[in-house]
């Protein structure tokens, strides 16, 4: 669990603030399907993302890395996913606004994926 305080950019916790993006990045992405963060019913398709980096390194890159797992009619698809992004500015701030961005590229490939599989 992870949770970026004292920053009013991320007023929710860091996962459901995440998770926030991704529903709304794949519902801009796929306008025919329904996503949802919670289950809708029996016969849906499950997307799965474990995130195991988020934070700034020593050198001003931002990272981001894990893995998502797709369940599509039965079969898995499994992605990992790994990010490394010069931070655009100094500071607390900039680290926010670069892992931000980063995980628009994430959500932007996850969505991606799904359209390959439809």
């Amino acid at each position: 669990e992870m949770c970026i305080r004292d920053s009013n950019q991320w007023a929710s916790p860091l996962d459901q603030q995440l998770q926030q993006t991704l529903v709304t990045n794949l519902s801009t992405s796929l306008p025919a399907a329904l996503i949802s963060s919670t289950p809708l019913g029996q016969t849906h398709d499950t997307l799965n993302v474990t995130v195991t980096g988020f934070h700034g390194r020593y050198d001003g890159h931002a990272i981001i890395s894990g893995e998502w797992i797709l369940e599509h009619n039965g079969k898995l698809q499994k992605q990992p996913f790994s990010l490394s992004l010069p931070q655009s500015e100094d500071g607390y701030d900039g680290l926010v606004r670069t892992l931000a961005k980063g995980w628009q590229q994430i959500a932007g490939q996850v969505a991606n994926a799904i359209i390959r599989e439809q």
